[in-house]
């Protein structure tokens, strides 16, 4: 029986981009296909469970195998989740339409750059990131 692996996604909700982001980063998902196990790919806004938002999060990005970052546009809750994930040792693939913008401390930090509108090339670089990131998580879970 196949281990569900958790992928957990922080993002803004509220920009133009946002949806077509999530959109892209589920279409790419899929692409694992069987190999990598059962996925459960989430945001915080897929959350139904009644209580405080910020305690769900601070669980979500606990309980995840590998955090999936958008930090385009350097959201400040995106970036204190993502400095929260890195806190807990997580492992963070990190998505950036600009990553020329990030701030010092994300600019040493691997981002995988992608379009507004990802293009086949972005989902083929995304997915070749993300199999890396699960990687690294499996390797992590060994050595603990």
């Amino acid at each position: 029986m196949a281990v569900q692996r958790e992928l957990f996604v922080i993002m803004p909700f509220t920009e133009p981009w946002s949806d077509g982001s999530y959109s892209f980063i589920r279409r790419v998902v899929p692409l694992l296909g069987a190999s990598q196990g059962q996925l459960y790919l989430y945001r915080a806004d897929e959350i139904a469970v009644p209580g405080r938002i910020t305690d769900q999060i601070r669980e979500a990005l606990a309980s995840a195998d590998v955090v999936i970052a958008d930090i385009t546009g350097l959201n400040p809750n995106v970036m204190w989740e993502l400095g929260y994930a890195d806190g807990l040792g997580k492992t963070s693939l990190i998505l950036n339409q600009n990553p020329g913008s990030s701030p010092f401390d994300l600019g040493d930090r691997r981002q995988v750059a992608y379009h507004m509108l990802p293009t086949e090339d972005d989902e083929k670089r995304m997915l070749r990131h993300l199999i890396a990131a699960l990687r690294v998580s499996d390797s992590r879970d060994k050595a603990s």
